[in-house]
């Protein structure tokens, strides 16, 4: 009889909505989306903090 190797299930992850954080002045909230949420609903590619109006770019990683 031979061995059959088993197939691994894996779980898919969707991202649905992102905080984004300014990395220079620690700003207690997330750098809000243009509709005014925190979570933005998609990734963009640059972001500009309201407090000390500096332009970031985005990581495409994400860190919890």
């Amino acid at each position: 009889m031979s061995k059959t190797r088993e197939s691994r299930k894996v779980a898919v992850a969707y991202v649905r909505a992102v905080e984004i954080d300014c990395p220079e002045c620690g700003r207690e909230d997330p750098i809000p989306a243009s509709d005014g949420s925190f979570m933005h609903d998609r990734l963009p590619e640059t972001v500009t903090c309201p407090d000390c109006g500096k332009t970031f770019k985005v990581s495409k990683r994400i860190v919890s």
